[in-house]
């Protein structure tokens, strides 16, 4: 394929092509690919199928350009838009050879319905209107065949046909497919942004549609027709080639969106290109939701496994070695999790599934076109297709339903999958048999949860890799990952629970701004918060986050100092810091908040100073800490800074914490001293900025759901997340970190059901949430 050197002319202007076709069939590499409509098809042949598959196929064209030409119905209604249209794609090289003279109106062409219009001046020629082959002597016209010989032979060396890819990143067409009363509508899409394709599709009417045993090549052509030139150019898209390419180039996720049952039922694991099984090439083909046409958007699904897991079956299949063999599976590969719970009735099945956050639902036994036959079968034993969407649905937590069936109304299910993919968070799956294959179909049905579970496959590709029987995959995800969750016995709640990122991006800015006011050289703040807001492990975040920006010969140090009370001058903080770093009076403290020989050769030294207030003092002793540490700052490390042995290369961003029940106050007070600061030219003289910086807020709801919805940190039972923090908060809108930390641990990791039970409880009584901060609040006292 991409082989076809393409010329296109009109029938009247054949002396033309004659004399041009020897020159090109002289040259070797261009004379095989030369196409001319008349030699090429034989008798019999189809005229208008043979010309566009011929057109498909094309990567260079040369048009005969004549007042002929642009009056044949032919050429301008099929030939010259296809071939304008792969010119401007960039998958055909397009050259034009003027045979007689024509108006130059008439080379503004109008494609597309006439929405759009072409200029063929902009396309590369070999002559001019002016100079046609009809005005030229017979020498003059065989030097300009000669040179359109030569650029054929230039171009069909830069343009070799692309080779397949056979394995790597699986590519995505999302396709729309409609009944309509006696065909088919299609819409492709190649990707997140590309818009709407909308080709006329000759394949089976929806009447004809229908049955299970459909071949492969009847599958595709029901998607992609029978015209090589409209699905080569759609792969081209789909694949990123370039260029027009076989369906087989790539591996291909072919995402199904139609409302139509009867598609859903199709065995689209066989679908074929020329009778070769697509799936050797790694095409998989899932149903999504329908929906409005368009690309589909969906989020990365994180299956957290080990987890969960729940086997169903009737009690016949419970008695089968399938489900020991599984039992064993999880043992020899997840010793620690808990063993799989197994339910062999609709009861139990219910109660299972509303128990814990079940990961994983395997169902392997009979259905029917009305639910699944537990208990074998009995009328009280079947479980509707509702009910177990309403059941999965009220559980919250399925990752993967996987419906292993056997029986003589399986292939009904795969009808019910929007259903049941509504209820789920990720994926599912089909398998379906008749009873006589069960064996089969259980060897399948391992070998697909071993190559999720263990191999970290997408469950679509695996299905699609151990097939057995009828398939069918419903997703509703951009990727899949399977993760082992990572529960923290002890997590930083700090960091995983609070964001200051106001705070830290203006502190992140400071840095910055050390370079563009070279002068400054401390930069100081005060962070105040009230209790139980954990003020004093800021610094330490800001320093890590200032880290995670490190620029190249930048180097960190952090160091803290906790304020002792009584603190009122200038004096008293210079004493407590050479005391706290052992340091005289005459020695530098520098040295020791530092490490001098890890200056050497660097361009900037950052020191995140953190001054551990602890609790206020009251507002006359608050007022005179934070004037005497800001002096301190000022003056006497200030002058170290500038001292010439460092070179100018140290900046201090300095932060007071402090946490007071009311911050108003000591606000007015901060702001009254960085008005004092500005306005003072000592201290810009100095290097040294006051700043303001917001106050660090305590727990907020944002910050609750982010924990809550994090399935890696957050052990919480599924069905509660999304209650928990409106329950916590208790209609404030914040709560002391100390206080959520607290009630956080009092529900990991098994507790939550009883602990929701118990702060609604509380809520009823009036005891929550506390009227103040109280860090023993629970009993026992649960410690940080």
């Amino acid at each position: 394929m991409g082989s076809t050197i393409f010329i296109s002319y009109s029938s009247k202007d054949k002396r033309y092509c004659d004399e041009l076709l020897p020159h090109l069939r002289a040259v070797a590499g261009v004379r095989e690919r030369v196409w001319r409509d008349r030699e090429e098809i034989d008798v019999g042949d189809r005229f208008h199928p043979a010309i566009q598959e011929a057109l498909a196929d094309s990567r260079l064209a040369i048009v005969l350009v004549s007042k002929h030409v642009l009056t044949s119905d032919y050429v301008m209604q099929h030939e010259l838009p296809v071939l304008l249209r792969m010119h401007e794609a960039g998958t055909l090289t397009l050259g034009l050879l003027y045979v007689s003279p024509v108006a130059e109106a008439a080379l503004q062409l109008d494609v597309d319905g006439g929405t759009r219009r072409i200029d063929l001046h902009a396309i590369h020629s070999f002559n001019t209107r002016q100079q046609p082959l009809n005005l030229l002597d017979e020498g003059q016209r065989d030097l300009l065949y000669a040179s359109v010989a030569d650029w054929a032979k230039r171009k069909s060396d830069s343009t070799s046909p692309p080779a397949p890819k056979a394995g790597g990143t699986r590519h995505e067409l999302a396709v729309f497919i409609e009944a309509r009363l006696d065909h088919w509508q299609h819409q492709f899409f190649p990707g997140p942004h590309a818009g709407p394709i909308k080709p006329q599709i000759n394949c089976l009417t929806p009447a004809q549609t229908i049955g299970d045993d459909l071949g492969g090549d009847e599958l595709f052509q029901l998607l992609f027709g029978n015209d090589p030139m409209i699905f080569r150019h759609l792969f081209a898209l789909a694949f990123a080639s370039g260029r027009p390419v076989e369906p087989s180039y790539a591996p291909l996720r072919l995402r199904l969106f139609t409302g139509a049952e009867q598609l859903h039922r199709l065995p689209w694991q066989t679908i074929a290109y020329q009778q070769r099984p697509l799936s050797e090439a790694g095409w998989t083909v899932e149903f999504q939701v329908a929906s409005t046409p368009g690309f589909p958007e969906y989020v990365r699904h994180l299956c957290h496994f080990p987890g969960r897991l729940l086997l169903a079956g009737s009690a016949r299949t419970r008695q089968m070695a399938h489900f020991d063999d599984l039992q064993r599976f999880f043992q020899r590969h997840w010793p620690e999790n808990p063993a799989p719970v197994v339910s062999a009735d609709a009861p139990s099945l219910r109660g299972a599934l509303r128990v814990g956050s079940t990961r994983l639902l395997y169902y392997y036994g009979p259905a029917s076109r009305d639910g699944l036959l537990l208990g074998d079968g009995a009328a009280g034993e079947r479980l509707t297709w509702d009910e177990l969407a309403d059941e999965l649905q009220r559980s919250q937590s399925v990752s993967l339903l996987f419906l292993n069936l056997v029986g003589d109304f399986a292939g009904e299910a795969p009808a019910h999958g929007e259903r049941l993919l509504a209820a789920v968070k990720g994926a599912v799956l089909f398998q379906c048999n008749p009873t006589a294959a069960g064996h089969a179909a259980a060897r399948a049905g391992l070998a697909c949860l071993d190559a999720v579970l263990v191999g970290k496959a997408d469950p679509v590709v695996a299905l699609h890799r151990n097939a057995c029987g009828l398939i069918s995959a419903w997703t509703r995800y951009t990727s899949w990952q399977t993760d082992a969750p990572k529960l923290l016995r002890n997590p930083d709640l700090v960091n995983l629970l609070l964001d200051r990122h106001r705070q830290r991006d203006t502190l992140a800015g400071a840095r910055d701004e050390f370079y563009t006011y070279t002068r400054r050289r401390i930069h100081h703040v005060v962070a105040l918060g009230t209790p139980g807001c954990r003020t004093r492990e800021f610094p330490s975040m800001i320093r890590q986050h200032l880290v995670g920006k490190l620029a190249e010969r930048e180097v960190y140090f952090e160091q803290s100092v906790d304020l002792s009370p009584g603190v009122k001058d200038v004096r008293g903080v210079d004493e407590l810091v050479r005391r706290r770093y052992r340091r005289s009076p005459q020695q530098a403290l520098l040295d020791a908040l530092l490490d001098p020989q890890t200056l050497v050769g660097v361009t900037s030294c950052f020191l995140v100073l953190g001054w551990q207030a602890g609790e206020t003092q009251g507002d006359a002793a608050d007022r005179l800490l934070l004037r005497a540490v800001a002096d301190w700052c000022r003056t006497r490390l200030a002058e170290e800074v500038a001292a010439e042995r460092w070179q100018g290369k140290v900046r201090v961003i300095s932060i007071v914490a402090l946490e007071a029940p009311a911050t108003e106050e000591l606000a007015a007070a901060v702001g009254e001293l960085i008005d004092a600061y500005d306005a003072d030219p000592a201290a810009d003289k100095a290097g040294f900025h006051f700043a303001e910086l917001d106050a660090l807020s305590a727990v907020r709801l944002p910050d609750l759901r982010k924990y809550f919805r994090n399935e890696a940190i957050c052990g919480c039972d599924d069905r509660y997340r999304d209650e928990f923090p409106a329950l916590l908060l208790g209609g404030r809108p914040e709560m002391p970190f100390g206080e959520a930390v607290g009630a956080i641990r009092r529900g990991e990791p098994d507790n939550w059901g009883s602990f929701r039970d118990e702060l609604k409880t509380l809520t009823r009584n009036g005891a929550w949430p506390p009227k103040h901060y109280e860090p023993n609040f629970w009993s026992p006292p649960d410690a940080d």
